[in-house]
C-alpha cells in the first residue's frame, strides 16, 4: 500500500507496452549495474558521480525497506525485458509522492517508454491513489525528461538557477509537479 493512501496497492501496473513491478533483490544484475556506470546513460544524474558495484546497489536496494518509498521496476510487456526503474519517495504528512524514473537499457531510449512508465504512475497516483500532489524534477538541459514531464501535465513548480555542472555548463534544476483535481 503506498503510505499516502488507504488504498491497497498492488504490482505490477500495466500500461501500454510496460509494465511495472516491485524491483527485487534478484533484479541487481550486472546489466543493471552497467547503466549506472554508463556515462551517457547518467549524464544527467548525480549518479554519475559514483562508481556502481553490486554491494552499493543492494544497499540501496535495502534502503527502501521498512520505508514509505518504493522502488519499481519498469519491463517491455512483450517481452519481459526489464528496462529501467522508477522511484517513489511518499510523503505521508503532506499527502505527496516524488517520482523518478530511469530508462537504462539503450535499446529502449528515446522510443516513448519512459513516457508511458511516467504517465502510468501519474495516472495511478492521480485516480486510484487519489495522491494530492505528485512532483518530479530535471535539469534544463535534459530535454526529453522536461518533454515527459511536461506531455503529462505537470507544471513547472520551481526553479533553482545554475544549480548543478554537466560537462562544465552549469543548469537550472527544474521542479514539476500536478495535483489531484478533487
Amino acid at each position: 500500500m503506498l503510505p499516502v493512501s488507504d488504498v491497497k496497492v498492488e504490482f505490477p501496473l500495466h500500461g501500454n507496452d510496460i509494465s511495472i513491478f516491485e524491483f527485487k533483490e534478484m533484479d541487481i544484475s550486472a546489466e543493471y549495474v552497467s547503466w549506472l556506470n554508463n556515462p551517457n546513460t547518467m549524464q544527467y544524474s548525480n549518479q554519475r558521480f559514483i562508481s556502481h558495484t553490486y554491494e552499493n546497489c543492494l544497499e540501496y536496494y535495502k534502503s527502501f525497506e521498512n520505508s514509505d518509498n518504493y522502488f519499481l521496476k519498469i519491463e517491455d510487456s512483450k517481452s519481459g525485458v526489464m528496462i529501467g526503474t522508477m522511484t517513489l519517495y511518499c510523503n505521508r504528512n503532506h499527502d505527496a509522492v516524488d517520482v523518478g524514473i530511469l530508462i537504462g537499457n539503450s535499446l529502449y531510449q528515446g522510443k516513448g517508454f519512459g513516457r508511458m512508465a511516467w504517465e502510468t504512475m501519474i495516472s495511478f497516483l492521480l485516480d486510484v491513489v487519489k495522491t494530492r500532489k505528485i512532483t518530479g524534477g530535471a535539469l534544463s538541459s535534459n530535454l526529453a525528461m522536461l518533454s515527459i514531464m511536461r506531455n503529462s501535465g505537470m507544471v513547472e513548480d520551481g526553479r533553482r538557477i545554475n544549480h548543478e555542472a554537466v560537462k562544465d555548463h552549469y543548469f537550472d534544476m527544474v521542479h514539476f509537479a500536478i495535483f489531484r483535481e478533487n
